[in-house]
């Protein structure tokens, strides 16, 4: 159970990076995130382990903290979907064979 919920967790816990500030300088470097004239930052989100599903991009104004552009992208998200569904179940499976292992080796030393 214990490990069940930590790859639950994993996958559905915000994974936050933050750059900046930038100023209107570093325009040609960076992008959209810099159409006005005050500082700005990036910051990136995303969810998923160990392939990361759903990225979230937010452009912020540094001295206010107000929110210009929020952007969300989900490229391949059936099939990294998929492909961190098929590494949870492996991890599962291999903890549940090791408990098993342990369970029967407990038995086997109890009657004997």
């Amino acid at each position: 159970m214990f490990v069940a919920a930590t790859m639950i967790l994993a996958n559905v816990r915000e994974q936050t990076q933050r750059t900046g500030p930038y100023i209107k300088s570093d325009r040609m470097t960076l992008g959209y995130c810099l159409d006005a004239d005050k500082k700005t930052a990036e910051q990136w989100s995303a969810y998923g382990f160990p392939y990361l599903v759903v990225w979230r991009q937010k452009c912020i104004e540094v001295d206010t903290g107000k929110v210009i552009h929020d952007h969300f992208k989900y490229p391949s998200l059936y099939s990294m979907s998929a492909l961190n569904l098929a590494i949870s179940l492996a991890i599962l499976f291999v903890v549940w064979l090791i408990c098993e292992w342990f369970i029967h080796r407990r038995a086997t030393l109890t009657t004997v």
